[in-house]
């Protein structure tokens, strides 16, 4: 974008032109300043970096603590860790519960059933499955 030659634009004026807020605007121009035409152009983001997530050690013993008791909701799970002597609060145990699929207790459940191994059926189970296949719909009994 060109701006008038000889014409004095006061700084908000040009971040209006520009279409940018004038916070914008002065972050570019401090940018400008501080590293020339380079720091005009938008910056990668840096991925991953989380300093208030749940420390890994946390999040495993929220985990094994959900294998034992897996009804249990974010608040009993904070409290009996908490006796434990891990300090995590409800909060960060619903985060993590959350970031692995298990926020409700109907997952918690499902997760804990495909831990264990499938077991055999017994025959009983065995013959009522076989029975609703081979049901016979009659019009008189």
């Amino acid at each position: 974008m060109k701006l008038d030659q000889g014409k004095i634009y006061t700084r908000r004026e040009i971040a209006s032109k520009c279409q940018m807020s004038h916070t914008t605007f002065y972050k570019f121009l401090e940018r400008y300043k501080e590293q020339g035409e380079a720091g005009l152009y938008d910056k990668e983001r840096v991925p991953g970096i989380r300093p208030n997530q749940t420390p890994p050690d946390v999040e495993e013993a929220i985990l094994a603590f959900v294998q034992d008791h897996p009804p249990y909701g974010p608040k009993r799970i904070s409290a009996e860790l908490r006796k434990d002597g891990i300090k995590v609060g409800e909060t960060a145990v619903y985060g993590v519960l959350r970031r692995n699929g298990l926020n409700t207790r109907r997952e918690r459940l499902k997760w804990i059933d495909s831990l264990q191994p499938p077991q055999e059926k017994t025959a009983w189970e065995l013959d009522k499955e076989a029975c609703q296949h081979r049901h016979v719909h009659a019009p008189v009994p």
